[in-house]
């Protein structure tokens, strides 16, 4: 099974705006489930104390959300089938980066780029 590759695009001109989007990593990666960004683009920069917000979307229902780390895993949630999620996160300092992962009931993920933290 294969991802696609989702990216902001702004403007809606999607042949341009698309490489343009996922060369600044303002994009997720998908086998299933979707997640966006509310309050941070992904690929974009993050203050330490501010919150980072994310919505996850399944059409199957969405089953964990996880937030990580410079590549280790330090929060997560269960989900209990819902179609729509929101919930956001404090940006701690003295990290580098941050990513949200969520999963989807059929046991799909999606994965988005970088939060480059301050």
């Amino acid at each position: 099974n294969s991802g696609k590759l989702y990216a902001y695009t702004p403007k809606g001109r999607l042949s341009a705006d698309y490489a343009t989007a996922a060369g600044k990593g303002h994009s997720f990666l998908s086998f299933g489930p979707q997640v966006y960004p509310i309050t941070t683009n992904f690929g974009g920069t993050a203050k330490p104390f501010t919150e980072t917000q994310v919505e996850f979307r399944s059409e199957v229902g969405l089953a964990r959300a996880e937030v990580w780390l410079d590549g280790v895993q330090v929060a997560g949630w269960k989900i209990n089938g819902a179609k729509w999620f929101r919930t956001g996160v404090p940006v701690p300092p003295n990290h580098t980066w941050m990513q949200w992962v969520v999963e989807d009931r059929n046991g799909k993920r999606a994965y988005s780029n970088p939060i480059w933290i301050e």
